[in-house]
């Protein structure tokens, strides 16, 4: 029989670096944050849905790399590992290596709403001219994950008023929030709760390399933390508990049918071009092959790298076409630092969305547990990793 805790009883939630501070997370410090707005420029908002008796279980993030994205442009790569999923604006970043829109990450049936107000956003701030007309381009980024377990998609919950509010509430210098908050409300990753994650890398002695995750995805006999089979040693230990047991297979089932998805979002002001950082795109695929994604084939696992390195003017009529510009970029030869820092910074991204996530009971009664931290210590320390 389960013992319902009280709300005094629950155990806090907390980082990794805070639960394990003796694990090996790779040979790059973090920065101040361990957050993707240690990225100098970088902005971040997340805001949660809630209603209708636990039907409603929703959210918001938005990320702006630069306060000038309309006119300064940042260099931009993608990479697609499987492509069960949607992030708007990819043709344009691939065609021009180009980033000259915020990005918003949400659940799948909030694309629309996404668009929309993004576009809301931009005329409202950007404006247009004494004639009504529109003077930039744009094409919006929006990404998603599948949140229809835990939150009811048919209420098409998220209006675009709200990306316009949560791209004018954008803030740098402080950690993004954790778990169960932004986009990642409604999400869940290994079978347990999932949402948003964050960590960051300084490289190189003066750039920063960070990511913003929002984990969607995996069964939970995959999950790996530093090597250790965490998700298997759960399982067995639900075997005991049928309540539990009956749990997990009802959200491995679940799964199975629809997987789910990632969305990685990079950011770093190291100056990179376009082709570079779709090879930093591609290493978020390391982080995540640590942690247990494989891949399926219903998943949607979709990677954006951008650089604050330059800025790249886009939007600006006043600019003769034939000026030329140069730009500073690295050198091929330091990209290693930036593989390593990237893989290592996404697996703790991923790792920080599943002990800062809470328990959530949802949409018709579904349930889905958080990580159980106190029994994760046990577990690492059996296998001396801690």
């Amino acid at each position: 029989m389960r013992v319902q805790l009280s709300p005094e009883q629950v155990p806090r939630r907390m980082r990794i670096r805070e639960l394990l501070p003796d694990l090996d997370l790779g040979a790059y410090p973090p920065g101040p944050l361990n957050s993707i707005t240690d990225v100098p420029g970088v902005h971040v908002h997340t805001q949660e849905i809630f209603g209708a008796q636990g039907a409603i279980n929703t959210g918001v993030t938005c990320i702006v790399p630069r306060p000038n994205w309309s006119t300064n442009a940042c260099y931009a790569g993608v990479f697609r590992f499987n492509g069960s999923g949607e992030l708007t604006g990819a043709h344009l970043i691939e065609e021009t290596g180009l980033l000259c829109s915020p990005i918003v990450l949400t659940g799948t049936f909030n694309i629309g709403a996404a668009h929309q107000g993004i576009y809301q956003y931009a005329v409202k701030h950007l404006g247009t001219n004494k004639d009504g007309q529109l003077e930039w381009l744009m094409l919006p980024v929006v990404g998603e994950t599948f949140d229809g377990y835990l939150h009811d998609c048919t209420s098409f919950a998220v209006a675009p008023a709200h990306i316009v509010h949560g791209l004018e509430s954008v803030v740098a210098g402080e950690p993004v929030r954790e778990g169960n908050v932004g986009g990642g409300v409604g999400m869940v990753c290994h079978g347990l709760k999932g949402g948003t994650g964050s960590s960051s890398r300084q490289v190189l002695g003066t750039y920063t390399v960070a990511a913003l995750v929002q984990a969607n995805y995996g069964q939970l006999r995959d999950l790996r933390i530093a090597g250790v089979p965490v998700g298997k040693i759960l399982t067995e230990d639900a075997a005991s508990d049928p309540s539990r047991q009956g749990m997990y297979e009802e959200v491995a089932q679940a799964k199975a049918e629809k997987d789910g998805s990632i969305i990685v979002v990079l950011a770093t002001d190291a100056p990179l071009h376009p082709a570079q950082l779709q090879r930093v795109a591609k290493r978020a695929t390391v982080g995540l092959a640590r942690v247990g994604g494989q891949g399926h084939n219903l998943s949607g696992d979709i990677f954006l790298a951008f650089s604050t390195g330059n800025e790249i003017p886009v939007n600006q009529h006043k600019r003769p076409a034939s000026v030329a510009r140069t730009i500073d970029v690295l050198d091929d030869s330091a990209l290693n630092t930036l593989f390593e820092a990237t893989a290592d910074a996404v697996e703790e991204a991923i790792y920080n969305a599943l002990c800062m996530a809470e328990s959530l009971q949802g949409f018709q009664g579904h349930t889905i547990e958080a990580l159980p931290l106190a029994r994760l210590k046990e577990i690492m320390r059996q296998y001396q990793r801690v």
